[in-house]
């Protein structure tokens, strides 16, 4: 997958790497059927409410979740912000 960022009127292409995305399906996934959307939508507490994407099935739907979570914290680092760290939670 590609991260496609523009500053000052450039833009800059980036393709994310496995390990970028390994990173990012560590991050906690909330998986939900949305009956309205047909979709399973998946939500990222860790990066806040606007962390969503959606997938045909589960396993699509946190496929689609690493590679948002991997997008935002290249965009964080990038911005030299704070990347938040992923959330354990036990049982």
């Amino acid at each position: 997958m590609s991260v496609t960022t523009e500053k000052a009127g450039a833009t800059a292409v980036h393709d994310l790497t496995a390990e970028e995305i390994t990173e990012g399906s560590r991050y906690t996934m909330v998986v939900q059927w949305s009956p309205a959307d047909g979709v399973f939508i998946v939500t990222v507490p860790e990066l806040g409410d606007g962390a969503r994407t959606h997938g045909a099935s589960p396993t699509e739907a946190v496929e689609m979740g690493a590679e948002m979570v991997a997008t935002a914290l290249h965009a964080y680092r990038r911005r030299g912000r704070p990347v938040p760290p992923p959330t354990f939670f036990a049982p």
